[in-house]
């Protein structure tokens, strides 16, 4: 039921049913589903090509995994006309705005795919600095 609130663990997880008609915490709320679509299938586009470019195995689990994201929510946003968020977070008593398993695999690629450049880049400098010793 639309707006109904289970807590799982007391004052920290809660379940909740969320119709989000926007992107990430609900911004460009109302946009429609035509922006949302060219905005996705762009972003699907630019995923996929990248996998197919690149040769690191653990950058193609991470677009792997943005993409399995990216396209649950699609399928939501084109059969129902929105994003079902249902899983809420409280932080030190902040409610964290609600989201859902694609979200968390969004958020968690985009995050992996940032530490990996920042390894990479910390490498390659390490490597540059070796080399001129």
């Amino acid at each position: 039921q639309l707006s109904s609130h289970i807590d799982i663990i007391p004052n920290f997880l809660y379940v909740t049913f969320v119709k989000n008609t926007g992107a990430g915490f609900s911004i460009f709320e109302n946009y429609g589903i035509l922006f949302f679509s060219v905005l996705t299938i762009s972003a699907c586009a630019i995923i996929v090509y990248t996998f197919f470019q690149t040769e690191k195995r653990i950058a193609k689990w991470i677009l792997v995994m943005i993409l399995a994201g990216a396209i649950g929510n699609f399928i939501d946003r084109l059969m129902l006309g929105y994003v079902r968020d249902f899983i809420g977070v409280y932080i030190f008593d902040w409610a964290f705005p609600i989201f859902n398993g694609a979200d968390i695999f969004i958020t968690g690629g985009f995050m992996a795919l940032i530490g990996l450049t920042i390894i990479e880049e910390m490498s390659e400098k390490q490597a540059w600095k070796n080399k001129q010793l």
